[in-house]
């Protein structure tokens, strides 16, 4: 959740659109005018614009109702009504999704076959605790037995042990139903504050230990250390607990650089886009008007993007792909991470301009070729169906 927060990104929504959706319910639930389920279906609508992975989340509320006797709380004109609302706001998603033959559907098939790390029930089990803070997790793990204890609230419960049940089935990455985590943690938070109503020095030694052992993990998740302090601090805590950093890795090459993966994400990109931007300007003029870099993924063409804004480029991986050639005929590109298309012979000519290399980049940005390719065999716009890559 830290992780979220420190990022822009969709999952930073659904830390307030996944709680916020319990919230509504839990009201209905204890008496709240029924209408209120308008507001949860614009919430849903407003949640699944941000990210598909709520849809999981929905099924799983709608089955832990249907697994108690709150299911009588469906039986109302207003979740039908709450329910079209929820359709009308995703529907420019969906639609969005069928005009362009489903690539969301695509990178999340393309993830499982060389991409994702597939972890088993009992490894994805370690990751939720370890995500959640391995010294804090009790509070959540209190909350989820509050809630199978408590009727009114039990159906949150079992949405919980649904949505886990789904990651596991269809292979979801370990954060992808950490949004739920606020959820049980309040669940939590209550049950331990009636446990502690008349205990306050207990009350003072939880929050001492929280405060002592809680910030522990933060380092690993927001970059709050330089890099050298804290390779010497990760290996110091990883050696205490017996673990090492591809118990949380997600994908293939997220766990070989020095630093965690999203914070070795974030280096190595000013230094890309000027590699490159040196490369396009030592070609001749007549070249530079038609070349064109063509990176390998997002990450690289936006880096390229944001810091090199008047070097042309264009990418065939997720949306870049949709964007397409941009008017270049590919007979000058600087190639990122390729080989010019050796083993087509697609180019006249090819020679390596330099091997990228920057301190503590991700894996596979680490040692990655640039090439200059000339004199292009079929236009780049002929071919480009076939740089089309979601994963």
């Amino acid at each position: 959740m830290m992780s979220f927060g420190m990022k822009v990104g969709p999952d930073e929504v659904g830390l307030w659109t996944w709680p916020l959706l319990a919230l509504l319910i839990v009201r209905i639930i204890k008496g709240a005018d029924p209408r209120l389920w308008m507001l949860f279906g614009l919430v849903a609508g407003f949640s699944i614009e941000s990210k598909y992975s709520v849809l999981f989340l929905l099924a799983a509320f709608l089955a832990g109702l249907l697994l108690t006797p709150e299911r009588r709380f469906l039986a109302n004109v207003w979740v039908g009504t709450g329910a079209c609302i929820a359709l009308v706001v995703a529907l420019p998603a969906f639609l969005w999704q069928a005009h362009y033959g489903f690539p969301m559907w695509e990178l999340l098939e393309g993830g499982q076959h060389g991409k994702n790390i597939i972890a088993g029930p009992g490894l994805y089990l370690v990751q939720q605790i370890l995500i959640t803070n391995l010294f804090l997790f009790p509070v959540w793990v209190i909350g989820l037995v509050w809630l199978f204890r408590d009727p009114p609230n039990r159906f949150l419960g079992y949405a919980y042990v649904i949505l886990i049940l789904e990651m596991l089935v269809f292979h979801g990455k370990h954060y992808y139903p950490a949004n739920v985590y606020p959820i049980l943690i309040a669940a939590g938070g209550v049950q331990i504050e009636r446990w502690t109503a008349s205990l306050r020095p207990l009350r003072f030694a939880i929050v001492a230990y929280a405060l002592v052992l809680g910030p522990i993990f933060v380092p690993f998740t927001l970059p709050i250390l330089s890099e050298t302090t804290f390779l010497t601090y990760q290996t110091h805590v990883m050696h205490a607990l017996h673990t090492s950093k591809s118990t949380l890795a997600t994908e293939h090459g997220r766990d070989v650089t020095p630093l965690p993966g999203d914070w070795a994400d974030m280096h190595g990109w000013p230094q890309l886009a000027q590699t490159i931007k040196s490369i396009y300007d030592s070609l001749p003029p007549d070249e530079r008007v038609q070349a064109v870099v063509v990176a390998n993924n997002y990450g690289e063409a936006s880096a390229i993007e944001f810091f090199t804004p008047e070097v042309p480029v264009v990418s065939g991986h997720n949306q870049y792909w949709l964007w397409g050639t941009r008017g270049y005929s590919g007979n000058v590109i600087i190639d990122i991470s390729g080989d010019c298309g050796k083993g087509r012979h697609l180019f006249k000519s090819a020679e390596l301009a330099t091997r990228f290399n920057a301190p503590y980049t991700i894996g596979w940005e680490t040692d990655i070729p640039i090439m200059i390719c000339r004199g292009i065999r079929e236009p780049l716009s002929a071919i480009w169906a076939e740089k089309r890559i979601y994963i």
